[in-house]
């Protein structure tokens, strides 16, 4: 990763472009699937000497794929991150990373191991009993397979675009400087942008052929009637900006530049920008 932005955006954006926010919604669907998928295979494929392969499980269901931008957004923005993607694409040729687009549905991996781990029988009401226990040792190991996985993708991925909603980020009324959460995997890829290491741009720029190579989460439900939990949303290491930005982004870029994000880039970090065009002769 080499930098984060906070992006306050909604659909009104879309108003202003050359195309429908459902068109956009269009391409970013078909690019993301474009990336390829996880894949859901048996259960007993990855079981040797009854011992269940979490980081083949990991490898096939949630897998590491070429992106240049990773969305960190709620899944109840699904369509607005969807024709943000499309934008992305179809103006700059980025790709980004949306899990939901790409991955398995974790839940269908704990329905699998709970089946078979969590002593499963039939309730007298005709649905099922499992052992408490035993439930919550599979969801251990299914949301750290997911956590590995979600933060691998944000060290790869050269940006994080935090999509900054009323659904995923709320105001704290305590406090004027810390937003809040309802949503752990946000609070958890927002934490990971905070700390992991910060890759040079140089990075991302010593290949030119590989110009554009470069997220809840499955599907969870952030709020419900019994339980609501909030995180500190550590959002201040992430650069604000907002559609008037994105819309200058568009307005400066010719087409020909051969990374879009350095336009971007180079009203936050002039000096990176400049040396690597110097360097890399771009």
């Amino acid at each position: 990763m080499f930098a984060g932005f906070n992006l306050e955006i909604n659909e009104h954006f879309f108003g202003s472009q050359k195309k429908t926010f459902s068109e956009y919604q269009k391409i970013g669907k078909e690019h993301l699937a474009s990336q390829g998928k996880g894949v859901e295979k048996a259960l007993s494929e990855y079981i040797k000497n009854n011992i269940v392969d979490g980081s083949e499980i990991q490898k096939d269901w949630f897998p590491e794929i070429e992106a240049d931008i990773f969305l960190s957004h709620s899944s109840k923005d699904t369509e607005l991150v969807n024709g943000i993607a499309g934008w992305l694409y179809d103006s700059f040729g980025l790709k980004c990373f949306v899990d939901s687009n790409v991955w398995c549905y974790a839940g269908n991996i704990a329905d699998m191991l709970n089946s078979d781990y969590s002593n499963k029988r039939l309730d007298v009401d005709g649905g099922y009993l499992y052992d408490h226990k035993k439930c919550l040792k599979v969801s251990e190991h299914v949301n750290t397979m997911l956590n590995v996985a979600l933060q691998k993708m944000i060290d790869k991925s050269e940006s994080v675009f935090l999509i900054n909603t009323d659904k995923s980020i709320h105001i704290n009324r305590d406090s004027n400087s810390i937003d809040l959460t309802y949503s752990p995997w946000i609070y958890m890829e927002l934490v990971c942008s905070e700390i992991v290491r910060k890759k040079p741009l140089s990075f991302y720029r010593y290949d030119k052929k590989v110009c554009h190579a470069i997220s809840e989460k499955y599907q969870f439900d952030e709020m419900n009637n019994d339980l609501t939990i909030s995180y500190n949303a550590p959002t201040q290491h992430l650069i604000k900006i907002n559609q008037d930005v994105l819309k200058k982004w568009k307005n400066q870029f010719n087409g020909k530049h051969p990374f879009p994000l350095d336009i971007l880039y180079n009203d936050y970090f002039e000096s990176e920008v400049e040396k690597n065009k110097k360097y890399f002769k771009y």
